[in-house]
This record gives structure tokens, sequence and C-alpha cells, in this order.
């Protein structure tokens, strides 16, 4: 592999990049039965790019910092070496877990319910792949926002602090919606869908998937207050 290399795939991965938020360009990869090494090419810069962001260690709190060293120190918020680098990778392998479980959800639905589905599991780790190489760096991006926040909360005014709070609550539900719905456009492009056969299945995987969670957390919740009562 040559340096310059490198620059064609970042230039691929901009590209690609620019043409996934306009909901097109995954038409090369449609039902292509395998993993695709350019999806996956862009996976890990995506990963790259998502660990260089999590591993910034200061963010200033504010722009007017003072000439104070001990000041400015503590106008820094310091994110603890290797934190965002676990979470990245168990965030990837959770992804990638919930991805099959998906896919044969799907299958399952599709039995039922006669949906068309004509693509493998490799077709819907390559929509994981093209729908993470970029919402791995925006993840980043926004736990890179809060600690930005949680610094301002410290040496700010709680009026303001309040508003930029309800305004980040209004901007994470809007992203949440946006990922549910670039998921599920990759998802559809790949498997050969449309994407109104596949908003059901994934809203009902989703619904499932949260209950899932909440009842292992109150499972464990359950162990942790009433020990006895459990083991018994």
């Amino acid at each position: 592999m040559e340096f310059t290399d490198i620059f064609r795939i970042l230039a691929d991965y901009f590209n690609f990049s620019v043409d996934f938020a306009q909901s097109r360009g995954l038409e090369p990869f449609v039902l292509k039965g395998l993993v695709d090494p350019t999806l996956f090419s862009f996976f890990v810069v995506g990963l790259v790019l998502a660990y260089a962001i999590g591993k910034i260690k200061e963010l200033p709190a504010y722009a007017g910092a003072t000439a104070n060293p001990a000041s400015s120190a503590s106008n820094h918020v310091t994110t603890p070496e290797g934190v965002d680098t676990v979470s990245l990778g168990a965030l990837t392998l959770l992804g990638i877990i919930l991805g099959v479980l998906y896919h044969w959800y799907m299958v399952g639905f599709a039995r039922v319910f006669d949906l068309p589905l004509r693509g493998n599991v490799k077709d819907t780790l390559n929509a994981l792949l093209a729908f993470n190489a970029l919402f791995n760096p925006f993840n980043a991006i926004w736990h890179r926002i809060l600690a930005w926040l949680k610094a301002r909360i410290a040496t700010k005014p709680p009026r303001p602090i309040l508003i930029l709070i309800m305004i980040l609550i209004v901007a994470m539900i809007g992203l949440q919606l946006g990922a549910l719905y670039y998921l599920t456009w990759c998802i559809a492009t790949l498997q050969g869908l449309t994407f109104r056969q596949l908003l059901w299945p994934v809203l009902s995987f989703s619904v499932l998937s949260v209950i899932g969670v909440y009842v292992l957390l109150g499972a464990l919740m359950w162990r942790d207050i009433f020990p006895r009562r459990a083991a018994a």
C-alpha cells in the first residue's frame, strides 16, 4: 500500500460522507452477498476518526480563559486516557451483535408478514458498516460536546445553562431520530427494499430491544437489592 493510497481512501470516504448525508451513494453495494472491502475501509476510517476525537484530553470551558494557571486548569475538562477507546470498542462489538440479531429478527418478520427479503446477513452487516462509518465520529463529537457542557455548568450562571441544556435535549432527540432514519435507509437499500417496507421491522425491533434492556437492568437491580431472595 502506497502513501498516496491513504489520501485516495480519505477522498473516497469524504465523497461517501457527502453522498450519505443526502441519502444516496449506496447503489453500488446493493445485494452484494459479501462483506464489501470498500465499506469496511470506510468503517475503519470512521473508527480512526472517532478514536482521535475521543483521545482529546482537554476542552476549553469558555473562550475567555484567564491567564491564571490554576484558574485556567480548572476551566478545562479532562478525559481519562483509555475510557473512550474502551467505549468505542464496546459499542462496535455491540453494534455487530445487534446487527446479526436484527437480521434474523427481520428474517422471521419477513416470513410472518410476507416481506420480500432477498439479501443475507452479510448485506445487513454491509449496511451497519456504512452507517457506523459516519455514526462513530458523530457519536464521539457528541460526547465531546457533553464534556464541554459539563465544564460550562461549573463556570456559568444557571439560567443560560438551563437554556443550553434544553437546546441539547432537543438536539439529542433530533440526532436519535436522524440515526434511526439513516440506519433504516441503509439496511433497506442494501437489502433491496424500500424504506417503508423496512420501517416497521426496525421500529418493532428497536422497541423490543429497549424493553429487553430495561428488563435486564431491572433484573440486575433486583439481584443487588434483594440478593438472598434472588438466590432462593
